[in-house]
């Protein structure tokens, strides 16, 4: 069977841009949705740093404790030409960077790291409270404009905690805030079809540490008629420093 909902904004994706822009929504008179293909708690592959920008707006909003035993102060690590290349810009704004080959690091423990996880399910929880609308395991699957009424027409399956369809789902929305990732499904439908696109390939690990400034010991290798350009950081988390490499490859169908 499928739900047919009319809302003013749906927001699709419920991670820290989806999060943040519920929280902003929330009990403003605008009626909204907000949905995301998972159950929550769940981990992501990607982030785990908080930037002084969002540190700031969650600690506005009570969110963050910096205390909170899931957060850890840490140095920041990044290798990759384009942080070396950014690197007299953010000397001459007095970062606090230290250059040491192809790597740049912070000079202390200006970053808050904390696991996707903990973060992503604080937001959620955060937006519960304020009484946002969510549904969870809602996957948007294609989007189009309906001339009928002049609203975006999301459609989708819903899907259990197994991953197993159960029923499907069709919104109608004034406004749609793309907030699911780099391949997102939203922006796709936005954007004119090309026979390449763009995407990433992202590892991550775990590693036991004696100092956040070790690196962990991880080399990952790209095999392919052109070496892409590669960016790794790493930086403590708790008991264990999270590495993350960055590769943008394009794949040609």
């Amino acid at each position: 069977m499928e739900q047919q909902i009319k809302v003013q904004v749906l927001i699709v994706g419920l991670g820290p841009a989806g999060g943040a822009c519920g929280l902003g929504l929330a009990g403003r008179g605008v009626k909204t949705l907000a949905i995301d293909r998972a159950y929550f708690p769940r981990d992501k592959i990607c982030g785990d740093a908080l930037s002084h920008s969002a540190q700031s707006f969650l600690l506005k909003r009570e969110l963050l404790n910096a205390d909170s035993e899931h957060i850890c102060h840490s140095h920041h690590r990044v290798h990759g030409s384009f942080m070396v290349q950014l690197f007299p810009f953010l000397r001459d704004q007095q970062q606090g960077w230290n250059l040491d080959g192809e790597t740049i690091q912070s000079t202390s423990n200006s970053f808050l790291t904390i696991r996707r996880h903990q973060l992503d399910h604080a937001l959620v929880r955060a937006c519960a409270t304020r009484k946002l609308p969510m549904r969870f395991g809602w996957q948007a699957m294609a989007m189009k404009l309906d001339p009928a009424t002049n609203t975006w027409c999301i459609s989708g399956l819903i899907r259990n905690r197994q991953g197993k369809a159960e029923g499907a789902f069709r919104i109608n929305a004034d406004v749609v805030v793309a907030c699911d990732g780099v391949s997102s499904i939203i922006r796709r439908a936005c954007l004119p079809k090309r026979n390449d696109r763009q995407l990433a390939i992202a590892s991550r690990t775990y590693s036991p540490f004696a100092s956040d400034r070790d690196q962990p010991p991880l080399q990952l290798t790209f095999a392919g008629p052109e070496q892409p350009p590669t960016t790794g950081t790493s930086r403590s988390l708790g008991d264990s420093t999270v590495v993350w490499f960055h590769s943008p490859t394009s794949l040609h169908r």
